[in-house]
């Protein structure tokens, strides 16, 4: 056979991709194990430095088992000794060495098996060629420094497969499953629900930080520990656990949900040989034929979380500049994969089961790829994401059940509009666990640990997507149009129910990620727990939730100013939030449980909720030139407000519990704050509707919209009929506060301020 033709670069819809080991210095000439010299040109095994070719036609099968042709020799040596009347001595061990190789072309296909062996600079699955990896075994991938004048943008050095086939199928184990009771520092055994299968001595646990975040909290308390034996439900430990891992504890401290751990051993591991150098990663693009399952990615990816800096090109093709953080080299990229047409699988492409193993940007990133499968995997920190999905047209792919672990993000929050338009694709560099540029997937049931953001939402791009017209479909040929009805919208047209996201500093975290309440919901079911702020809506309009459980830490409840603390249930800023429907919602355990910072939460309605909140239910914040009359204009509706413990130490003059109490900012630029006001309902009937109401309002009259600060600054503090403010010349506009809501205090104005300096609010029942 002839040393095949390959080609020096491949030309996708998106990538030039060049092909490493083109010009092979050794090449398969018939199928057969890598171990056996028969199978190679040259008549010997490839070494470290060799060029390896696969050709088409070709099946090379790399196991530690003796080649066929070492077996038939053994066998003929035994049979001649029989014949001979001589005693067949066993045959001697057969060196089976791991397959080495510099880089490595399948055009045809590798089959690797039980305890297989493999070391490459780069592997690449041509089109039509297939890489198999069965039951246990490693692929180690060289620390080698890379060539930039023959690959200037970096696509090499990892794995690459190109309309060609990947399968990998681990052992499979349960990959992360509930615990049964809390853990405790000091314990060495670990009590679950029902036996995780597969688990064994010498796993690796992951054991997340649940503690809600503060400014004392540390460093990370999430622990990796190892399996020393395994009986039943209960695992145990080689060595004590170091910390706590508590469970979301009411107020009678009885533990109502219970945290996560997960596996991070799996039976096939894909690895950089040195972290700290020339890092592999996986891309996997066109037509590629995609199944992994139970695998271990261990120190993959090369992009980290740092300002992108990406290898630019001029009209003519010649590169202007070498990148020194090229963008999309990731631990896992499914980078614009379609899959196969008419596949009889059910999904495009699946990763299910693997352990991700600290990524410097994301974990898994699903990048103009659709109706694949991304579930059960174990994402331990990726510093800028678990999971993504990078631009606003992945459409129909199952994100479920996975478990993120957070990592070391840079901290940065994409708030500038015009970042979140970033046209080279630099965000989600945070330490977000879900950081998701589209919401036309399934997402549902994944738990997220300890990020700075558990759930990150934006509407980053501005054009209207193309999505595929079917599965399968290339949506630059075969397209539906985007049914976005601003850029910035999520119409959230398949399920995104029952996730969970525990100890981050914000549970979730959207930009401009609108969700119309006629056509969509955002996440049914999300539970936040111990989150510092449940939420950080920005820019967000006419959202519906529905049963969502905000939890907070009832033992740290107290422990800040909330002035200017971060302890909040809900959270709405940076303008425009109108139209909010809350339906069914939990907020408990929070100073505040919502609160909003600009132009005023508008037409919010909260619809049978429970609040279980010591200080405060509504703290308008006004600033970003809120007019202070439209702060808020919703209503309770069927609500319950509990009682919260009297153990808990209220902060002297604020808040008593049963109050619908507000923060308050008048609308001057030089003071922040002024002394709160709080008004106590007498006598409260949950189910009745509250409106806010100018501070000046009494149950005899209702003050015109505001106009100036110093509007009524000359209107001092008392009770007036409506014939008295006319004779003054104040307009009247709006409701009258019922009789049976009095402000707070012995006297109906005791707690005023005497010399008011803008105007305030209170909630009133209506």
């Amino acid at each position: 056979m002839s040393a095949p033709l390959i080609p020096a670069t491949v030309q996708t819809h998106h990538d030039l991709i060049p092909v490493y080991g083109n010009v092979a210095t050794i090449y398969a000439v018939q199928s057969g194990a890598w171990a056996d010299v028969a199978t190679w040109s040259e008549a010997r095994l490839p070494n470290g430095a060799d060029a390896v070719c696969i050709p088409v036609g070709c099946i090379v099968t790399i196991a530690p088992v003796a080649p066929l042709s070492h077996r038939v020799s053994d066998l003929e040596r035994r049979v001649g000794a029989l014949e001979a009347g001589q005693i067949a001595t066993p045959a001697p061990a057969f060196p089976v060495a791991p397959a080495d190789c510099l880089d490595l072309v399948i055009a045809g296909q590798v089959d690797a098996s039980a305890g297989f062996a493999l070391t490459a600079r780069t592997i690449t699955v041509m089109p039509g060629g297939g890489l198999t990896l069965m039951d246990a075994g490693q692929i180690t991938f060289q620390d080698v420094p890379i060539d930039t004048a023959y690959d200037p943008t970096q696509i090499g050095h990892g794995l690459l497969v190109v309309d060609g086939r990947l399968t990998i199928q681990g052992q499979i184990k349960t990959p992360w499953a509930t615990v049964a009771q809390e853990i405790r520092a000091g314990d060495q055994a670990v009590q679950f629900a029902f036996p995780p299968e597969g688990w064994a001595a010498g796993d690796v646990l992951v054991i997340p930080d649940t503690r809600q975040p503060s400014a004392t909290s540390g460093a990370s308390r999430t622990e990796r520990a190892v399996v020393a034996t395994v009986s039943g439900a209960t695992v145990f430990l080689t060595s004590p656990l170091q910390h706590d891992h508590f469970g979301w504890r009411n107020q009678q401290g009885v533990a109502e949900l219970l945290p996560d751990v997960g596996n991070l051993t799996r039976s096939i591991v894909v690895q950089s040989v040195n972290p700290a150098g020339t890092r592999a990663h996986i891309l996997l693009t066109g037509r590629s034929d995609v199944t992994a399952r139970y695998a271990e990615l261990r120190d993959l990816g090369r992009t980290t979380t740092a300002p992108l800096n990406s290898t630019t090109r001029d009209a003519a093709g010649t590169v202007t500049h070498v990148g020194t953080n090229q963008i999309g080299r990731y631990a896992w990229h499914f980078h614009h994969c379609l899959g196969p047409l008419n596949s009889p699988k059910p999904y495009q492409f699946e990763a299910t089961g693997l352990a991700i193993r600290t990524s410097p940007k994301w974990g898994i990133a699903i990048h103009g790829s659709h109706y694949g499968y991304v579930g059960s995997n174990v994402i331990d920190g990726a510093n800028g994401a678990g999971i993504v999905t990078e631009t606003v047209s992945e459409y129909a792919s199952v994100i479920e059940r996975n478990l993120i672990i957070g990592g070391q993000g840079s901290g940065q929050r994409i708030t500038a509009r015009s970042n979140r338009n970033d046209p080279v694709g630099d965000f989600w560099h945070g330490n977000v666990g879900l950081g998701l540029t589209s919401a036309t997937c399934v997402i549902v049931e994944n738990h997220v640990y300890a990020c700075q953001d558990g759930i990150g939402m934006s509407g980053f791009r501005t054009t209207i997507p193309k999505w595929p017209a079917f599965r399968g479909a290339d949506p630059i040929t075969n397209a539906q149009p985007g049914r976005n009805p601003t850029p910035y919208s999520y119409p959230f047209d398949f399920p995104t129910h029952d996730n969970q996201v525990w100890g981050c500093w914000r549970g979730i975290e959207t930009w401009t990620a609108d969700c119309f309440p006629d056509t969509a919901e955002m996440f049914p079911g999300l539970t936040l727990v111990q989150c510092r702020r449940g939420t950080d809506f920005q820019d967000q309009q006419e959202t519906t939730t529905k049963r969502w459980r905000i939890l907070g830490d009832f033992i740290q409840v107290n422990t800040g100013y909330i002035g200017n603390g971060e302890a909040f249930g809900l959270v709405f800023k940076d303008g425009y939030e109108f139209k909010h429907t809350h339906i069914d919602m939990e907020i408990r355990g929070y100073d505040a449980a919502w609160r909003s910072i600009s132009r005023g939460s508008r037409y919010a309605r909260f619809i049978r909720c429970t609040f279980e909140c010591p200080k405060v239910i509504y703290q308008p914040l006004g600033v970003y030139g809120m007019r202070p009359d439209v702060a808020w204009t919703g209503t309770w509706t069927d609500c319950t407000f509990l009682p919260v413990a009297g153990h808990l130490t209220f902060v002297a003059g604020l808040y008593p519990k049963y109050d619908i109490g507000l923060w308050l900012v008048p609308n001057r630029p030089d003071r922040s704050f002024l002394s709160p006001h709080a008004y106590q309902i007498r006598p409260w009937h949950d189910g009745r509707d509250l409106d806010v109401y100018h501070w000046f309002q009494s149950a005899t009259f209702a003050l015109a919209p505001i106009t100036a600060p110093t509007a009524y600054g000359d209107l001092p503090p008392g009770v007036y009929t409506n014939a008295e403010l006319i004779a003054r010349g104040t307009p009247l506009f709006g409701k009258v506060m019922p009789a049976n809501a009095e402000p707070f205090g012995e006297s109906p104005r005791a707690s005023w301020d005497p010399n008011p300096n803008g105007p305030f609010f209170f909630a009133a029942a209506v």
